[in-house]
């Protein structure tokens, strides 16, 4: 079954062919963010550090997460959450969807360690003009691949992209 709801997916995002300005922005002329992650991976403490990272860097941080449990609380305004109830065959509600493309971001950063199809989806749909991840297979989703991550850490993830991010210098 998981087979043909990844085929089903990489369908999906296919058929969207969305159209995007490409290029990779760096750190001071990049304004807004998405970021996309699982409750599940991230502690409070964990969301609190990497929110001070990026609302540092970043004068707009939105996070879209799909939460394990009913009773996540939205932390901040800038948090859109959604549940697996709101997910038939891997792909979001259209009213998450319109959510997640209610707003053009210069950077989107996938912190998912692991395979998530509705995170995938809404990645795949994403108009920022840079899309980060971490490497996976069978996606070719991302202008910027970080591999090989040491730890299994969503905090470190965002650490080495950041980090590769602020050496890219465009002008």
């Amino acid at each position: 079954m998981c087979c043909f709801k990844r085929k089903y997916i990489d369908w999906q995002i296919r058929k969207a062919n969305v159209a995007r300005k490409k290029r990779f922005p760096d750190m001071m002329s990049a304004h807004s963010v998405c970021v996309l992650f699982e409750s599940k991976y991230v502690s409070d403490e964990v969301f609190a550090e990497l929110n001070g990272l990026l609302k540092h860097k970043f004068k707009s941080v939105r996070y879209i997460v799909l939460r394990k449990k009913k009773d996540m609380q939205e932390y901040l305004s800038c948090v859109s959450a959604f549940s697996r109830k709101e997910v038939f065959w891997g792909k979001p509600s259209q009213s998450v969807v319109d959510n997640f493309l209610s707003q053009k971001d210069d950077l989107l950063i996938d912190l998912t360690l692991k395979e998530s199809l509705p995170l995938k989806y809404l990645a795949g749909i994403s108009g920022a003009e840079c899309k980060c991840g971490l490497t996976k297979d069978d996606y070719a989703l991302y202008d910027f691949e970080i591999r090989n991550l040491q730890s299994d850490s969503t905090i470190d993830l965002l650490k080495n992209m950041l980090k590769y991010l602020e050496m890219i210098k465009t002008k």
